[in-house]
């Protein structure tokens, strides 16, 4: 049983999801989407193997394993030469991700450093909406670059250039520290890493 964002999951685990399958066909998987901080509950509770959590989390009873490195960005439907600090970008009509996700609270805490609140116009719960609102112009999206390559390369959406971009970050696969990893977990991670 692996746990992984509805993001996740589209964007990063369905390649390995397909050739886990050709390799090991008897195996039943079962994947839960649920945000990385409610996996943490899930695996503790016993509920999910294996967990893909949006970084940065830190939980003493978790082995965590970095498995891609991400990048947030905001894009517009506009492309735009100007360079935006983060009070500019603040004060724009905001489309981000819900409050309760660990991608939300790395960005919140990013611009809190510099003593700004975000105030989205609106809060989504999925990636690919996160792109499409921008594409109708009804504001800038944050959204990790690596699962908008398509939306960036065709034209569809633009990155906005920051003065100060936001840290890198990355994707990990989790599991109890506790636990011992059955043979399926430990093949499926084999091929994630």
């Amino acid at each position: 049983v692996i746990g992984a964002s509805d993001t996740i999951s589209q964007y990063f685990l369905t390649p390995y999801l397909v050739l886990f399958h050709k390799q090991y066909p008897s195996v039943r998987i079962k994947v839960l989407n649920r945000t990385s901080l409610e996996m943490i509950e899930l695996m503790k509770s016993g509920q999910i193997d294996l967990g893909f959590l949006n970084m940065p989390i830190t939980d003493e009873s978790l082995t965590i394993k970095e498995c891609l490195k991400v990048h947030d960005i905001f894009v517009s439907a506009n492309k735009d030469d100007k360079v935006y600090s983060n009070k500019e970008i603040a004060k724009m009509p905001l489309i981000l991700i819900e409050k309760n996700t660990s991608s939300r609270q790395f960005v919140d805490k990013h611009f809190a450093r510099s003593g700004i609140l975000l105030q989205p116009k609106i809060e989504l719960g999925a990636h690919e909406l996160l792109l499409k609102l921008a594409q109708v112009n009804l504001g800038i999206s944050c959204v990790i670059k690596e699962f908008s390559m398509e939306y960036l390369s065709q034209g569809i959406v633009y990155e906005i250039e920051l003065e100060e971009p936001l840290p890198e970050r990355s994707i990990a696969y989790a599991y109890l520290k506790r636990r011992t990893l059955s043979a399926s977990a430990t093949k499926f991670i084999e091929l994630c890493k």
